[in-house]
């Protein structure tokens, strides 16, 4: 838009140009307009992406086109839905399109009605409590306590705290007890019949082993052990009392049926205690051991009894103390009978006769005392062939000697006489009391050495 010039009698002055540029200076415009303040023109821009203005005819074309191609939808509902639609269904919403909200039916879900409402409060207003067990309730009135472990009665879900109670705090399980002092403790009675507060069953019908109480370490080196009370599938058979090593796989021990007591793998009881040995004729099967834990005593694998050093026979009694009062095998008498004999004997086994027996009694008034010496004769019937009393006096064949050496009598019988030398060579230098006895086949002698004005002289007795 531009305004005519002020003219002044149709001749612009040099005055009118000032006025007139004076006034197109007043105007001015804001975007989409335009203004040209030395022309006095206005104009309206072309809109574009960056720019508002009047819509050229192209750009109507084009927009129009894309008009008519968009895709218009209709509003679905989905049979699930809580939500339902009247009215029409195209994308714009309007022109009598409603969404509404279903009501509630036994078929339908959605909003409660009032109605609805109050029947359902009158019926939670009419229910009775406690809920029972078969309505998911407890059928208990009264709250549980803290660490309540709750069970059924069969018509209530109850507790017993002072019998079964959960200790949270410490993660501890007690039975018969409302303060477990472990992981698991039962408290309780023994029956007469001698059967605990705990007891462990084996069905016997798929289990054949028996019932067991299982413990494990899971440190280093740790095993596995088991206590069981055996059935016919285990290792040792049914009616045993057996410890088993679940890491090594074995059996270290047991009691039998009759109370035998069995260390290592099944063996058949033979004794009251029985240990198996270890397969090495120095292996030691049992010992014993003082505090500093030096064996003081073990049996081998081959029988052999060892006290301190290693044995070379059955019975080997090793000493390192020089003493000559110290005993390395005591009997003792602690009878009342002054004339009962305890010794050490050997037997036959192959006959069942005695052989030969070393005893000792105390005798009469407990001070003569005697030592025995017995050999079995051919019946195996033991028979006293030598006694040394408490003074010291020897008796052969009898037990009462009555001097330093006592020898009984002889009989007519070959072999039987009291006292019988064997010849054989004198003496180089004769000896004071020596007895001697030569036969050179065709006589003999018998000497005595004497002392004869102090000279030692043997004497021809016969």
């Amino acid at each position: 838009m531009a305004g005519p010039p002020l003219k002044y009698n149709s001749f612009d002055t040099q005055s009118d140009a000032a006025v007139e540029s004076l006034i197109l200076g007043l105007f001015s415009a804001s975007s989409p307009l335009a203004y040209n303040n030395v022309t006095g023109t206005f104009t309206i821009q072309q809109s574009s992406a960056a720019q508002a203005g009047f819509l050229s005819a192209a750009d109507w074309s084009t927009f129009n086109g894309k008009q008519n191609t968009l895709s218009f939808g209709n509003l679905t509902e989905l049979t699930s839905s809580v939500l339902t639609i009247a009215g029409g269904t195209g994308a714009v919403i309007g022109s009598g399109t409603t969404i509404l909200v279903k009501q509630a039916t036994t078929a339908v879900s959605g909003y409660l009605s009032s109605t609805d409402w109050t029947t359902f409060n009158g019926k939670q207003n009419a229910l009775s409590l406690p809920l029972s067990i078969a309505n998911g309730g407890t059928n208990n009135a009264g709250p549980f306590t803290a660490g309540s472990v709750i069970f059924s009665s069969g018509t209530v879900l109850t507790q017993d705290n002072a019998h079964f109670f959960w200790d949270n705090t410490n993660k501890r399980l007690g039975i018969g007890t409302a303060s477990p002092a472990y992981a698991l403790q039962v408290i309780g009675d023994t029956s007469g019949g001698a059967v605990g507060p705990l007891s462990i069953v084996a069905n016997g019908v798929t289990n054949t082993i028996g019932a067991a109480l299982s413990i494990s370490a899971t440190a280093v080196g740790g095993h596995a052990y088991s206590f069981l009370s055996t059935g016919s599938g285990s290792g040792y058979g049914g009616g045993f009392f057996a410890f088993f090593d679940g890491t090594a796989g074995a059996y270290r021990m047991a009691i039998d049926p009759s109370g035998n007591v069995q260390v290592g793998s099944s063996q058949t009881s033979i004794a009251k205690f029985q240990v198996l040995g270890l397969g090495t004729t120095t292996g030691k099967n049992l010992a014993v051991l003082d505090s500093t834990s030096t064996t003081q005593f073990f049996i081998q694998d081959n029988g052999n009894l060892g006290w301190s050093g290693t044995p070379a026979a059955h019975i080997d009694v090793w000493t390192t103390t020089v003493s000559t009062t110290e005993d390395e095998i005591r009997i003792t008498n602690a009878t009342a009978s002054a004339t009962a004999r305890h010794g050490l004997s050997w037997y036959c086994e192959n006959n069942s006769k005695n052989i030969a027996r070393l005893s000792a009694s105390v005798g009469g008034g407990y001070v003569t005392n005697t030592f025995y010496i017995q050999v079995g004769d051919s019946s195996g019937t033991l028979q006293d062939r030598l006694a040394i009393d408490y003074l010291g006096r020897v008796g052969i064949g009898t037990t009462t000697p009555s001097a330093l050496l006592n020898i009984i009598a002889g009989t007519a019988a070959a072999g039987t006489a009291p006292l019988k030398l064997t010849p054989g060579t004198l003496l180089t230098t004769p000896e004071l009391g020596a007895i001697e006895f030569v036969d050179n086949g065709t006589i003999g002698h018998l000497y005595i050495t004497l002392n004869i004005a102090s000279v030692l002289t043997r004497v021809q007795i016969v």
